[in-house]
Parts: structure tokens; C-alpha cells; sequence
């Protein structure tokens, strides 16, 4: 049978220096013969190597190595660890893969870097559900190199957990439910919806918390809305040196608006926002921070011109003249003034900013300078940690009545 077939093998050439001239090998040496497989088809076999018949054009076959398409390993070296969801990894020469389907007798494993968008890995293996240690690997080999992966080590620290206005929060941050089960409740940040990844789950029967990913992408603390008007009376809301309009109107009982930024139009723009009223403020979540423009107001004089706001400040208490608590706790407004000066609504009176100490801001009465007896009215307003103002009434008596223009435009 050997003598019907001339068998060649591609040739390996080496170049000399100079182009155009080859040296060809020779593979005489090498012992050929023809065999069957368990399947009753040819197999060329070459120094005991098995070559299966890849395709045939005339007279010529064309060879290729039995092990080429599909891989079988008797390998023990191969570890099974468990992933973040409680799930099992595979780990096989420094690769990592998931479970990508599992059948009655064998497991479909793909790389955990066929997940990441800039990789795409399509390397893919198959083992058997028992027992045993064969691993099938496919023919597609890894785009990224050995050891790659990290192995997750569950967190076992105390965690500050409780319910607070429909949510759950962990440490600070705010989770709301994703999906449940009758033994667990799959939980996930609230700003989900701005890409952050950071997963909770919460065990029905014990009440633990374990964390699936920690990786938030913003800050815990939350954000205060200051809201300014436009030259043509249009409530826009201030955020890291940009204006937002509102996206849509503000009905009967909703408790959040969407915002979209001000360059919408003329930069397309596609920054957007969201406040939601809360009883300490409206508090701000950025749902996309990709402005197409450079920061509309950048100094500080500019800034200190745009933080002028005619909304309600959010105050957590006022102190009289005696140092006392008040009980009542009235609206207070910082306003823009004739002159587009910066004033505060106090109880229908107008008060002018004097000085500022840190978080600290004092207020004189606006009418302090006209007429023959001034006014000594005066208080002073203190930005807590959490967000909330401190209000004390240092002087609160006035020798004037209230400025009927000021009462018929912020009544």
C-alpha cells in the first residue's frame, strides 16, 4: 500500500543571505505507513505521529495531524474554584473559564475573558461531568496571555446594613432588588443604570449580606441640587461648572425630574441628570457625565454669579437669639437681587451677604444703610457634613416692614 502513494511532506527551507536562493531538506529518514482509526478511516502515520485525510484535489491528498481540530489532554493538573455568584471556575495551564452550558455527561467551558469587549476570547474546552480528568480543547487558541485572572476572596468584614426609603443600604451606598429566590435576594446599586457594577446578595433565612462586587464608580455621599434661573425665568440646575434644563415638566406628585445639559442643542450634548425630592433636599444623580463641550462656567467669579438660587435651602434647624431651638422652622431663599447681587429670603425679609468664615456665611438685614435709623438685623448660616443648613438669629428684630416687591414676587 505504501508503494501506491508518494508521500512529501511541505519542505523547510532555510535562506541564505542572498534573495532568491533555497536550501531544501530531505525526509527520506522518516518511516511512513498507512493504518486504520477505530472508525475504519485512512490514517497516514509519520515516526509513529497520525495524520487524518484533510481534503483531496485530484491526485493529491492533503494530510493533517488527528490532534489539529479537536485536543484530548489526560492532564490532573486543572483546578475547580468558586466564583463570585457561587458558582465553579476552571483553571487549566493559567487560563481561567465559566460554564458556558452543561449537558448529562460533559461540562462547555469558555474563557472568562470572552466576556471583556477589548478581548473576545473564543478559546473553549469541554470535560466530562464525572470524575475524570480528560479535557477537550477546542482548536481556538487564547488572545491574551497566561494568568490574567484574579481570584476573588469573599469578604468576611462587619458591614452597616438597614432599610431606609425603600432601599438597602450597605456601608453607605444604596441597592434596590434585582431579581429573588426562595432562599436569596439578588441586590444592586441604585445608580445601576450609570454603569456601576457594584452587586449584593442577602441570605432570607440569616438576613447576611455578602458582596458580589464592591467596584462602585461613584461617591457615597450624596449630591444637593442648586437650582438657578435663567435670564428668561427658566429653572436650570448647577452641577461641576454646567447648567441643566429640565427634560420634562414637573407634574402633581412626582418626586424626580429628568435634566438634560444646557449645550443640548448647540453641542449636542448628551449629559443628563436626575433629582429626586428628598425631606433633607433634592438630591442629584448623574445618569451621564459625557459632555461633548468644555465646562460652561470655569472661575469663580462666574460660579459664584450662577449659585444664585431662588429654591427653598434645606435646614435642619434654627437657633433664636438665645440660643435656643425654634420648633417652627420657616422657607429661607437665597435670591438674586436688582443688581444681581446675592440675597437671602428670611420670614419676607431680604438680607445682604456681609461676610464668610469657612461654611460659615453672616447676613445683615438689606436695609441696614437707608433711611435715618438702620436696621441691625442680622443671622448666619452653616453648611453641615451632611448637607443640611444651621440656622442662627442673631439679631432677628426688624425696625421696617417687609418689601411688598420682594412679598409679591417670592409669595
Amino acid at each position: 500500500m505504501e508503494d501506491a502513494f508518494k508521500v512529501q511532506l511541505p519542505l523547510l527551507v532555510a535562506r541564505k543571505k542572498k534573495p532568491g536562493n533555497f536550501r531544501k531538506q530531505n525526509f527520506d529518514h522518516l518511516e511512513v505507513s498507512f493504518t486504520r482509526s477505530n472508525r475504519g478511516n485512512n490514517l497516514l502515520t509519520i515516526d509513529g505521529k497520525p495524520f487524518t485525510l484533510n481534503r483531496r484535489i485530484k491526485d493529491v491528498c492533503y494530510w493533517e495531524c488527528v490532534k489539529l481540530r479537536c485536543k484530548y489532554i489526560k492532564c490532573s493538573a486543572r483546578v475547580l474554584v468558586a466564583n463570585r455568584r457561587g458558582g465553579k471556575n476552571l483553571i487549566f495551564q493559567g487560563h481561567m473559564y465559566s460554564v458556558e452550558r452543561k449537558y448529562r455527561n460533559s461540562i462547555n467551558w469558555v474563557c472568562s475573558k470572552n466576556s471583556n469587549n477589548a478581548l473576545r476570547c473564543p478559546a473553549r474546552c469541554v470535560t466530562s461531568s464525572d470524575t475524570s480528568t480528560a479535557i477537550k480543547l477546542s482548536h481556538r487558541h487564547h488572545n491574551h496571555p497566561a494568568g490574567s485572572f484574579k481570584l476573588h476572596k469573599r469578604s468576611s468584614r462587619h458591614r452597616n446594613v438597614y432599610k431606609k426609603n425603600g432601599f438597602t443600604i450597605i456601608d453607605g451606598y444604596r441597592f434596590v432588588i434585582g431579581t429573588t429566590n426562595l432562599r436569596r435576594t439578588y441586590l444592586k446599586c441604585a445608580n445601576f443604570r450609570s454603569n456601576c457594577r457594584a452587586r449584593a446578595i442577602v441570605n432570607r433565612d440569616t438576613n447576611k449580606v455578602r458582596m458580589r462586587h464592591e467596584g462602585h464608580n461613584h461617591s457615597r455621599k450624596d449630591v444637593l441640587a442648586q437650582y438657578v434661573r435663567s435670564n428668561r425665568g427658566t429653572d436650570l440646575v448647577y452641577h461641576k461648572g454646567n447648567t441643566y434644563t429640565p427634560n420634562e415638566k414637573l407634574r402633581e406628585g412626582q418626586k424626580s425630574r429628568d435634566w438634560k445639559c444646557s449645550m443640548y442643542h448647540k453641542a449636542k450634548c448628551r449629559a443628563r441628570l436626575v433629582t429626586r425630592i428628598t425631606s433633607g433636599g433634592d438630591i442629584i444623580h448623574v445618569t451621564s457625565n459625557l459632555h461633548t463641550h468644555p465646562a460652561m462656567y470655569t472661575s469663580q467669579k462666574m460660579e459664584s454669579q450662577i449659585l444664585l438660587t431662588w429654591k427653598q435651602l434645606p435646614i435642619e434647624s434654627i437657633y433664636n437669639a438665645n440660643g435656643k431651638l425654634m420648633d417652627i422652622i420657616p422657607n429661607i431663599q437665597i435670591i438674586q437681587g436688582q443688581r444681581k447681587s446675592v440675597q437671602l429670603m428670611f420670614a419676607k425679609f431680604a438680607y445682604a451677604k456681609n461676610n464668610q468664615r469657612g461654611n460659615t456665611i453672616y447676613w445683615n438685614c438689606r436695609s441696614r444703610r437707608n433711611g435715618k435709623h438702620p436696621c441691625n438685623a442680622r443671622l448666619s448660616i452653616s453648611r453641615l457634613p451632611n448637607g443640611l443648613y444651621k440656622v442662627c438669629l442673631s439679631q432677628p428684630e426688624h425696625n421696617h416692614p417687609p418689601s411688598k416687591r420682594l412679598c409679591r414676587k417670592y409669595d
